[in-house]
Formats: structure tokens, C-alpha cells, sequence
């Protein structure tokens, strides 16, 4: 069961061309979801993964130290 899945199916989706070309060009396999707070539309790529639930291992690392950065908790 995904935390997202409730989200995808409500919400308009519209797959993102552009973003599907850098997947496709980097030759990888994954999601990408961006949410409009404003209208609750999604857009993304690749919606049948993003409605999945992965486990997200050590790539958390990279937004948690972002969040991180912008709300000042960390320095450097």
C-alpha cells in the first residue's frame, strides 16, 4: 500500500514529457511527482511506479541534509 496512492488517484495527473526524456536519456528507472498546492494536480513521471511504496534507503539522505540547509538546522 502506498502513502501516495490515495493522492495519485484523486488528483489530476499529467505525465511530464520533458521529465520522462531525462529518464529515458539517463537510462534509469524511477518516479518523479510534483505537487501543485494551489490546484492539488500532480505531474510527473511514470505514475504506476509512484503509486508504489519503495523502501528509500540512503537517497533520503540527500533531501532530509537539503531540508536541512534551507531551514538552517545545519550549517554545512
Amino acid at each position: 500500500v502506498s502513502l501516495m496512492a490515495p493522492m495519485l488517484s484523486a488528483a489530476q495527473w499529467t505525465e511530464s514529457l520533458v521529465v520522462a526524456d531525462q529518464f529515458h536519456e539517463a537510462n534509469v528507472v524511477g518516479a518523479f511527482v510534483v505537487l501543485d498546492p494551489r490546484t492539488g494536480n500532480l505531474t510527473g513521471y511514470n505514475q504506476d511506479r509512484a503509486s508504489k511504496r519503495f523502501v528509500p534507503a540512503s537517497t533520503f539522505k540527500i533531501a532530509n541534509t537539503l531540508i536541512g540547509l534551507s531551514v538552517g538546522a545545519i550549517k554545512d
